[in-house]
């Protein structure tokens, strides 16, 4: 998640005053590069921040991933191709349990007329590997329809959307700003269980496994129309302590990539937590983790932000990693790693603290206390 992405979504739970931004930039620092640098390279990872002395993580069990097979038909969503408006500009349109929805975008313009939806907040296509990249608007647990924004790599024509109720949305892309995108919505209670790209020529070019969040779809993996995923489903709850207060990060792996949630909280006196997740794509031979060495840290900061309660560092490590030292500002912390799954974590849940704090590096260890790696904040 990008810090525009966390102050948006601070400032857009209901029923309340947008809260001040938060120091984010003094703990994050130069991290936007970096991780950009990260993500073109594929990197699955996590971030958090914590209290003094050392953050010990607990490993607990969580409920299942939803798998998303078909639980009886329904028509409870529709979407239309998308149309001009007479002033040049795109139209989206469709119900959700028989309430009619749109979104109309202007000509040249790459925001809906809402403000609800999110615009073409990246240039260009999608990720490497990626056919297909989808966002959604922020969403408590309310009765509204979640709403989507899906936006198409340049060989897609079209992409099938299949839902947990068995429906099938078939959706057709607008250009905005030469970027295909098509929108669509959901009703609360039904999920997405697979997204389906085919190019020109009606062939599949791609398809993902989406891990339903608690709050929506997260798309992550692409696998190849002959590609089996083989990835069991594993989970597991990584605990820390905060002021007194448990602390958590859930984590998630499969087919659907590596997924990471956290109780987000607008404010330190905030009774009310939104489950808020974010993915990542599995290690693999076309996106291999990068190597542990002091030019190319074995992870990346891409976690949920709970700032201003506390942030976390770190996430996904090499087998062979025992702990990490995180040096910040404030202090040395010490994570040991946790085994989810075929994968190690490394993470660190700290205190935000009222002027925050800078990332200074950390050192990787294995199990005899000898130095794997140091990587440097930011990466050079």
């Amino acid at each position: 998640m990008s810090i525009e992405d966390l102050q948006h979504r601070i400032s857009a739970e209901p029923g309340r005053l947008p809260a001040p931004p938060p120091p984010v930039e003094a703990v994050i620092g130069r991290a936007r590069a970096v991780r950009a640098r990260r993500r073109a390279t594929r990197t699955a990872a996590l971030a958090v921040v914590a209290v003094a002395g050392v953050a010990t993580p607990v490993l607990a069990g969580v409920g299942p991933w939803r798998d998303g097979s078909a639980a009886g038909g329904g028509a409870a969503v529709s979407v239309n191709p998308p149309k001009a408006d007479k002033h040049g500009g795109t139209v989206f349109s469709g119900s959700a349990d028989g309430k009619k929805w749109s979104v109309s975008v202007a000509a040249g313009r790459c925001a809906a007329d809402d403000g609800d939806l999110f615009g073409c907040l990246h240039a260009g296509a999608p990720g490497q590997g990626a056919a297909a990249d989808l966002a959604s608007t922020f969403q408590t647990y309310t009765s509204a329809p979640v709403k989507y924004r899906i936006r198409l790599r340049p060989d897609v024509a079209r992409a099938d959307v299949d839902l947990t109720d068995g429906e099938r949305l078939s959706l057709t892309p607008a250009k905005i700003l030469d970027t295909p995108m098509a929108v669509f919505e959901v009703p609360r209670r039904v999920g997405i269980s697979r997204v389906t790209a085919y190019g020109a020529d009606g062939r599949i070019v791609a398809y993902s496994i989406a891990y339903q969040s608690p709050t929506d779809a997260q798309l992550a993996m692409w696998y190849r129309p002959d590609e089996t995923p083989t990835q069991p489903v594993a989970a597991g709850t990584i605990t820390a302590t905060v002021k007194g207060l448990p602390a958590t990060v859930e984590v998630h792996t499969g087919p659907f990539g590596i997924c990471y949630t956290i109780q987000h909280q607008s404010s330190p006196d905030d009774k009310t937590k939104v489950p808020n997740t974010t993915c990542q794509p599995l290690p693999s031979a076309t996106a291999p983790a990068p190597p542990a060495g002091p030019d190319h840290g074995p992870m990346g900061d891409n976690l949920p932000s709970n700032a201003p309660r506390w942030v976390a560092l770190g996430g996904l490590v090499d087998n062979g990693v025992d702990h990490v030292d995180f040096a910040l500002s404030t202090g040395t912390f010490r994570a040991s790693t946790v085994r989810i799954g075929a994968f190690s974590f490394a993470v660190c849940i700290i205190e935000f603290g009222a002027n925050g704090f800078t990332m200074i590096g950390r050192t990787f260890y294995d199990a005899s206390g000898h130095v794997l790696s140091y990587e440097p904040s930011p990466v050079k």
